[in-house]
């Protein structure tokens, strides 16, 4: 499975978003509570992977810490560095509007919180979706370096990146790709 799919921000959105929506809509209607559950839950992790630009084991431990303090921003371990560094992670309205559902769902899909796991989370959405988490984190950092116009150290910084240099290596080789293309489609209209 390829590691980022270079799907943009906006589409990723609006699936998950619409498929929350629906995961809810069916856990109403569902016989079979517990697969309906797992759905909304690891729907909503998600959907706080993609608005935060954050790795899988980072968002699961946001959407864990969420449900614990019921704050809507959470201060969570950087993945990948061992220093203790946290970053902030901002839970979506769509998700904090529906916490009641989502709690029900905890309990009846995994019996508690420490069941739910990277691993499993990674699993079911590779499986559903057909594409890697680390897609979300690559669509978040594209979306805010092209959208929003902010200097790739300031992102950097928000996800708690100790370096620079690869965040930018992301970055360039994104955008020399995309000249490329455009350059190869017009020699070849």
């Amino acid at each position: 499975m390829s590691w980022d799919k270079r799907i943009p921000f906006e589409q990723l959105s609006r699936r998950l978003v619409d498929d929350f929506n629906i995961s809810i809509s069916l856990w109403y209607q569902a016989k079979r509570k517990k697969i309906a559950s797992k759905q909304v839950v690891y729907t909503t992790i998600a959907l706080i992977q993609l608005y935060n630009g954050l790795r899988a084991g980072e968002s699961v431990g946001a959407f864990k810490e969420w449900i614990r303090t019921n704050q809507e921003e959470v201060e969570i371990r950087v993945e990948k560095r061992k220093d203790g560094a946290t970053r902030l992670a901002i839970v979506p309205d769509i998700v904090r509007f529906n916490r009641n559902i989502i709690e029900r769902c905890i309990d009846l899909g995994f019996g508690n919180l420490e069941k739910i796991t990277k691993k499993k989370y990674i699993d079911w959405f590779q499986k559903t979706y057909n594409i890697n988490t680390h897609t979300l984190r690559k669509a978040w950092e594209s979306f805010m370096a092209r959208k929003l116009n902010k200097d790739p150290a300031i992102i950097s910084a928000f996800q708690g990146r100790k370096r620079l240099e690869s965040h930018l290596q992301y970055l360039r080789r994104e955008e020399a790709k995309e000249e490329i293309r455009k350059l190869l489609k017009g020699m070849f209209a």
